[in-house]
């Protein structure tokens, strides 16, 4: 892994991926250990919304703290304001999708076990947050991504979570470890995408925000 360089980021920031996956590595141990539980635990205090925001928050953080001149410290901290608020949009938009497909198979007279209604608004909710992070990253840091880049991330991120639900005795029990996977995978496929435009055939792309 290297420092995505400005001829890929079409000037905006330089992103040192080695430092963005330890941190990472850092915030996820964390996270499982400590943070889940206390997230947990405030947030059915004060609403759900507070997990989420967190939790995009986290990720925004270790991205955002990876990035180098010039991102400007008020830029970087909108990134993880904007990361958290599209986290909470995500669980929004999953759980109207889950609601949206019962209802409709309910119309036909069929209906999806508990597992399988958890395993979908996991699913859900991880697609449309790594669409809406795709996004925000390609317009904010690295503009020069390929405009199929947030589809594939977004599709890779949705198959890991299903893959995931398929291998734990229960999902909702080990939504930590969820959190923890998307972030993750998607990293991987920012970083993915990222090498597929500063490879030699790519290196020389206009600018495609």
């Amino acid at each position: 892994m290297q420092i995505a360089d400005t001829a890929c980021s079409g000037g905006v920031a330089r992103v040192s991926f080695p430092l963005h996956f330890a941190l990472l590595a850092v915030v996820a141990g964390l996270y499982v250990t400590v943070l889940a539980h206390a997230d947990l635990a405030i947030g059915a205090a004060l609403g759900g919304h507070l997990i989420f925001a967190t939790e995009g928050a986290l990720y925004g953080l270790t991205l955002a703290l990876a990035l180098r001149a010039p991102a400007v410290p008020a830029r970087r901290a909108l990134f993880v304001v904007l990361s958290a608020a599209s986290a909470v949009a995500a669980s929004h938009a999953g759980v109207w999708s889950r609601d949206a497909v019962l209802a409709h198979l309910a119309r036909g007279g069929r209906t999806l076990g508990s597992r399988a209604e958890d395993t979908l608004v996991v699913t859900l909710t991880a697609a449309f947050g790594a669409l809406a992070y795709s996004w925000l990253v390609r317009a904010m840091w690295l503009p020069q991504l390929a405009r199929s880049a947030p589809v594939l991330i977004t599709v890779g991120c949705g198959a890991a979570m299903i893959v995931m639900a398929a291998t734990v005795a229960s999902v909702e029990r080990h939504l930590e470890w969820f959190v923890v996977l998307w972030w993750l995978t998607f990293s991987a496929g920012l970083w993915w995408a990222w090498r597929r435009c500063t490879r030699p055939d790519g290196a020389a792309r206009g600018h495609r925000a």
